[in-house]
């Protein structure tokens, strides 16, 4: 929920903490959606905590909906936090956002889906707050 749609969903917030809200420096979430011809895996829901991995998540949403649900495609989608200033957020070549998003991964295998029909790049402002430490 972006600080924004938080303001509308509690709009009696006590102006200074409203200040400290908005003196956070926010990251982005960068998704990257792909349409297949046939399912990746038989996971609905994968969280991943590995460092060197190069997403968060990755939802098969058709293991959750039928594929008929989206025109007969599978969708499943991959997800990380980006901070401000990164080029991928700038990025809407999908070629070149998949090679951002799944960074030394790509380098270091052969990626290649053949059965990839479609790939979207989406990204969202202010998801979460960066984490310091």
């Amino acid at each position: 929920m972006t600080l924004q749609a938080f303001q509308r969903a509690v709009p009696n917030l006590d102006a200074d903490y409203v200040r400290r809200l908005e003196s956070v420096d926010y990251q982005w979430a960068t998704v990257l959606v792909l349409a297949l011809d046939r399912p990746l895996s038989s996971i609905y829901w994968l969280t991943v905590t590995d460092p060197d991995c190069p997403f968060v998540v990755a939802v098969e949403q058709t293991n959750f909906r039928s594929p008929s649900e989206y025109g007969g495609q599978h969708v499943i989608y991959f997800s990380n936090y980006t901070d401000p200033g990164d080029p991928i957020i700038d990025e809407n070549d999908p070629a070149k956002f998949a090679r951002h998003l799944f960074g030394r991964a790509a380098r270091n295998q052969r990626v290649e889906i053949r059965c990839c029909r479609k790939a979207c790049p989406t990204r969202r402002q202010n998801v979460r707050p960066e984490p310091s430490l």
